[in-house]
């Protein structure tokens, strides 16, 4: 006895291996990946360092609502001109990890929760509005900056082990920052910051594996940001931001478990009819 789907079901079994093909994309070629590895990070460091460093400085950048937007996503503009150069010149850098990735309604709702979250901590001292801009320029940032390392990076290294790739992304990631030429800054400062973007690397490099989305990837990234390493964040006192760290994983649990129960495949239609026969 066989079983046969009826034309409706048999569309959407053929919907849903499109959309898995579209999502997957065969591995990139190692031949040349030294070379986008290189010139990427140069690029990035070429348009970001002269601002994180203070050496390009525009005294009357845009304030909005006391929040510096302006200077601190142009610092982001590296890695983004990069990752868009990357991925003009090589196919191999656009998938299998794109913006929003196989789910758009799920990383949308993701970086939705950012400014809400922030502007709900921020009303307790009544500054929702400074804070919910806090929240979205962070984010951006955060997204400017993964659309090269978990994204056109990450693509176009993907004919090397996962482990492998994300210690050569996360040492480009160390490299970026270029915190070794700060005048104060000592061998313990920078093994532990190292160290810290390394496993970083590792654990963002797995989320873009699993997610294919920069945008949920850049949501972690800022929660690593609120908690540590971002100067936009320091306005937060240390309360407020495990507090906003606190309402974000809250409300990211349900969008992330959801979506790792229904997997990659839908079902077929309930009401789809079942036609029996005999073989």
């Amino acid at each position: 006895m066989t079983l046969r789907l009826s034309h409706g079901g048999e569309r959407s079994r053929m919907r849903i291996l499109h959309h898995n093909a579209h999502d997957t994309a065969p591995a990139a070629p190692r031949a040349g990946a030294v070379g986008a590895l290189s010139w990427v990070l140069l690029l990035a460091i070429a348009v970001s360092a002269p601002f994180r460093s203070g050496w390009l400085q525009w005294p009357d950048a845009p304030v909005l609502a006391g929040v510096p937007i302006f200077t601190a996503l142009i610092e982001g503009l590296g890695p983004l001109i990069a990752a868009s150069a990357l991925a003009c010149f090589s196919a191999h850098a656009r998938r299998p990890v794109t913006l929003t990735g196989g789910r758009p309604a799920r990383a949308i709702a993701m970086a939705v929760v950012v400014p809400l979250a922030f502007a709900a901590v921020g009303a307790i001292n009544g500054h929702a509005m400074s804070a919910a801009l806090i929240g979205t320029t962070t984010l951006v940032y955060c997204v400017m900056e993964e659309s090269a390392w978990r994204g056109a990076l990450h693509n176009r290294l993907s004919g090397y082990a996962p482990t492998r790739r994300a210690l050569v992304i996360g040492g480009t990631w160390y490299l970026w920052h270029l915190s070794f030429l700060a005048p104060d800054t000592t061998w313990a400062r920078e093994l532990t910051a190292l160290g810290c973007l390394m496993a970083g690397s590792l654990l963002l490099g797995r989320l873009a594996d699993r997610s294919r989305s920069i945008v949920v990837v850049a949501c972690f990234h800022l929660i690593v940001n609120v908690l540590a390493f971002n100067t936009l964040a320091a306005a937060l006192s240390a309360p407020q931001r495990f507090a906003v760290a606190a309402l974000c994983l809250l409300a990211w649990w349900p969008l992330l478990h959801s979506a790792r129960r229904r997997g990659p495949a839908r079902r077929a239609p309930r009401g789809s009819p079942k036609r029996l026969s005999r073989g």
